[in-house]
């Protein structure tokens, strides 16, 4: 009894991590982990050319074979429509703090002189 209770305790951990690892894509947080893995490879190993923007090709000497080619064409379908993009988000830039940086809490927030 004990040894199958903690084997689904170890399935649902499991399967919340694939979870949130599933939602790594840049996007609307609904692109699948294992489609952008698929997709990066097909663009930088294979010689995809994609439709996607700010997508790069990586040129190869690589002749994609038809079923490789629909898998990629597939699978960029799925990205477009969770609007992947290739390229990360710049973060937002940190707001200018005056002083050395040692400013605490009322210093901050009036933005006087530390």
């Amino acid at each position: 009894m004990n040894f199958k209770f903690m084997l689904l305790v170890l399935l649902v951990t499991c399967l919340l991590s694939s979870i949130d690892a599933a939602k790594k894509g840049v996007g609307d947080g609904t692109c699948k982990g294992q489609q952008i893995t698929t997709f990066t490879a097909c663009i930088e190993e294979k010689g995809f050319v994609s439709t996607l923007e700010d997508c790069e090709t990586k040129e190869t000497n690589y002749e994609m074979k038809k079923k490789e080619l629909k898998k990629c064409q597939d699978v960029e379908a799925s990205l477009k429509s969770c609007k992947y993009n290739c390229v990360e988000p710049e973060p937002e830039p940190k707001p200018d703090v005056p002083g050395d940086g040692t400013c605490k809490g009322k210093q901050i927030k009036t933005f006087t002189q530390c």
